[in-house]
C-alpha cells in the first residue's frame, strides 16, 4: 500500500465508526459537522485525486469481509461527493 492508499484507508475508517456507531456513543449532529468537513476538504482534491480515492476505496471493498462495512464502504464515493469528477 501506497502512504495515499493509507490515508484514504484512515478517511474510511472514521466514517464507517461515525456511520456505525450509536446515536448514544457520537451525537449525530457531530458526526454530521464532521462529515461535512470530509465533504469539503475531498471537494478541493483534484478529479485525478477523486479517481484515485475511489480506486482505493474499490479495493477496500473487495477485501471487506464484514457484510455491514462493505456496504458503507461501498456507498462512500457517492456520499462524499467524489464520483462526479
Amino acid at each position: 500500500m501506497r502512504d495515499f492508499d493509507f490515508l484514504v484507508r484512515a478517511i474510511v475508517d472514521a466514517v464507517v465508526l461515525m456511520e456505525m456507531s450509536d446515536d448514544d456513543d457520537l451525537s449525530p449532529d457531530l458526526a454530521a459537522d464532521i462529515l461535512d468537513g470530509i465533504v469539503v476538504d475531498l471537494d478541493r482534491i483534484s478529479a485525478e485525486g477523486k479517481r484515485g480515492i475511489c480506486s482505493t476505496i474499490a479495493s477496500l471493498v473487495q477485501s471487506e469481509e464484514n457484510l455491514r462495512r462493505r456496504e458503507i464502504v461501498q456507498q462512500l464515493p457517492e456520499g462524499l461527493g467524489i464520483t462526479d469528477y
